[in-house]
């Protein structure tokens, strides 16, 4: 199946499929996989680097230039041109200007109590676009509101909407507490979720070969595997869906069931697809701004934003 990537009537086809139009012509294509296979040798990872133009999936007036990879192998599939990337991000950031939005964001979250009033939202708003008027930001991690604990319902707690949307809305009284007590405690779900992660090696080699060994955002090596849907998530999603009772440790399990979840976990995980390639810098600012609750959507927001050029002064 591979070797038919090279094929411009299959590539055709394919993104035909997607609602989508190639511009690039038979000759154009073929004299690019030509250029790249002389390039790069026989291999097949030539074949992630062939770049086509394609109309964009969304305006279906802009066309631009992509690689069969970015566009296919790539989860978060590179099909929009970047005039629609910047009205879409621009579009899910405008929403978070409105005070009633968020606080019902916030109420279906966590329900977390917000003491916040829309007069000191409307306020931090106007401050922080003063100070960044020449760039898109995620008003999420960048605006403080304050909420009453979680957990002891008394202190007050100032952190970011990002962090209420989480869940985080712990005073520090509390969020000392260790061991069953702990905000984070989770009946032992975190030994197993260590053991589960310790047998995906198939997952991340598989990850690392279609990704070709590169970021897929910048190119440059990579230096871990990321989860498109959050490796937790799929945890929790698995024990519910299994009615698997939590242990305080995994060697807690009699040898044989513990061997027969790990088979069943593996087969569940895999169904969500391969991780992508991420340098350890991209990595790290990812998940400082989407936290550890992921998704593709959120994916495919980075990627766009980090095409914008949002992140040169971070990185």
């Amino acid at each position: 199946m591979r070797a038919k990537w090279n094929d411009y009537d299959i590539i055709k086809e394919y993104i035909k499929s997607n609602n989508q139009n190639i511009i690039s012509t038979k000759e154009d294509f073929d004299e690019e996989v030509k250029k790249k296979r002389l390039l790069k040798g026989k291999k097949f990872r030539y074949i992630n680097d062939v770049k086509i133009l394609i109309m964009c999936s969304q305006c279906k007036e802009e066309s631009f230039y992509t690689t069969i990879g970015e566009y296919n192998n790539y989860k978060f599939k590179k099909r929009i041109c970047n005039n629609c990337a910047t009205k879409n991000t621009v579009e899910k950031t405008t929403k978070w200007n409105n005070y009633e939005y968020v606080i019902n964001k916030i109420k279906n979250s966590c329900n977390a109590k917000i003491i916040t009033t829309q007069e000191e939202f409307n306020q931090s708003i106007l401050a922080y676009k003063k100070n960044n008027t020449n760039k898109v930001s995620n008003l999420t991690d960048n605006i403080f509101i304050s909420g009453i604990c979680l957990t002891c319902g008394k202190n007050i707690v100032t952190k970011n909407i990002h962090s209420f949307m989480d869940g985080h809305v712990y005073c520090k009284e509390c969020s000392r507490k260790t061991g069953e007590y702990s905000n984070n405690w989770k009946g032992g779900i975190s030994s197993l979720t260590e053991h589960f992660r310790a047998n995906i090696s198939t997952w991340k080699t598989n990850s690392q070969h279609i990704g070709n060994y590169k970021c897929v955002i910048t190119g440059n090596p990579f230096g871990c595997i990321h989860h498109l849907y959050s490796f937790n998530l799929i945890v929790q999603k698995f024990l519910s869906d299994n009615h698997i009772e939590i242990k305080k440790n995994a060697n807690d399990y009699e040898e044989e069931y513990l061997k027969k979840i790990t088979l069943l976990f593996e087969k569940f995980h895999d169904s969500y697809g391969l991780g992508v390639c991420l340098s350890n810098n991209i990595h790290k600012l990812y998940h400082k701004l989407y936290s550890n609750d992921n998704n593709i959507e959120q994916f495919n927001e980075f990627t766009n934003r980090y095409a914008n050029g949002e992140f040169k002064e971070v990185i």
